[in-house]
């Protein structure tokens, strides 16, 4: 929270003396481009204008374009079983009972939809379903539907209402980032997982991991609310290990290839091959034997 009245300020600062237009907007943003601010904190300073300019009813920054973000792959992705005990996991909070339902919630919403935390602490519950969630003027302007499960959805519901928005504060104040950071890392000391763990490893573990299952780029980006599917795609197949994977299949490097990555590669290579809609498919590891059934539906 503290981050976005910093960049309130620096742009209310601005504008005290000067009008504010789109073409001094656009003054202010070269400015700030020539003393070198990243364009993700250029992107940030947009979207406060934007919901400052219609917010003013000026209409004039609604379709202002972002500056497009350097990305850097991270080094780690969270399985789908390290989500889990993530959001699983107990604490003995002060609060314990209310605490632990909220990020049980918390993660699992960020773990099953590929949502920015901002999303998770701006959704209310008017925008909640039992099959979607609406998340409301997104950072790229719109907003959007996110398919969620039954179990997600009853999660939200035993959740306490204290405010207009789903998630908040044991007092019933709005719910901060860093304090969703902090407890990520706590969680992830208490189940012994040793990435670094926060909240937009999440998005980024969701899209990959999608990808990766072989989820059509531009469905993901849909669900993610990238409005340019190459923002989507730049997550696919990030990881090293992705790669160190990829490059024993060589003849001269497959005698290195270990057991679990050849398990990998066949479970990948079935499910990009199978239609699972017209038949169940159980693939296990019984006795150091990879194990395929098929049935027909």
């Amino acid at each position: 929270m503290w981050a976005i009245k910093s960049r309130f300020n620096k742009l209310s600062s601005h504008f005290t003396t000067t009008q504010f237009n789109k073409s001094n907007f656009n003054i202010f943003i070269a400015e700030m481009k020539a003393d070198k601010y990243a364009p993700s904190h250029l992107n940030n300073i947009i979207k406060i204008a934007k919901h400052l300019d219609k917010f003013l009813k000026i209409n004039q920054l609604q379709d202002y374009t972002y500056f497009r973000e350097s990305y850097t792959p991270t080094k780690d992705i969270l399985t789908p079983e390290e989500i889990k005990k993530l959001a699983e996991t107990k604490i003995e909070y002060k609060f314990p009972e209310f605490m632990n339902a909220r990020q049980k919630a918390l993660i699992y919403l960020l773990g099953t939809t590929g949502c920015r935390i901002g999303e998770v602490i701006d959704l209310k519950w008017g925008d909640v379903y039992n099959d979607h969630v609406i998340f409301r003027e997104t950072k790229n302007g719109d907003s959007r539907i996110v398919p969620i499960s039954q179990d997600l959805y009853q999660l939200l519901l035993s959740l306490p209402r204290k405010r207009d928005e789903v998630f908040s504060s044991y007092r019933g104040n709005k719910l901060a980032s860093q304090e969703t950071n902090q407890d990520l890392q706590r969680r992830a000391k208490l189940v012994e997982i040793t990435k670094h763990v926060y909240n937009h490893l999440f998005r980024h573990s969701f899209i990959t991991t999608m990808l990766e299952q072989g989820a059509d780029s531009l469905d993901v980006a849909v669900i993610v609310g990238h409005k340019d599917p190459k923002n989507t795609m730049r997550y696919k197949n990030s990881l090293l290990s992705h790669y160190q994977t990829v490059i024993q299949i060589h003849p001269l490097l497959r005698k290195t290839m270990t057991f679990e990555q050849m398990t990998t590669n066949v479970r990948n290579m079935i499910y990009k091959s199978i239609n699972t809609t017209s038949c169940k498919l159980n693939i296990r590891e019984e006795n150091n034997r990879l194990v395929v059934e098929m049935e027909r539906i």
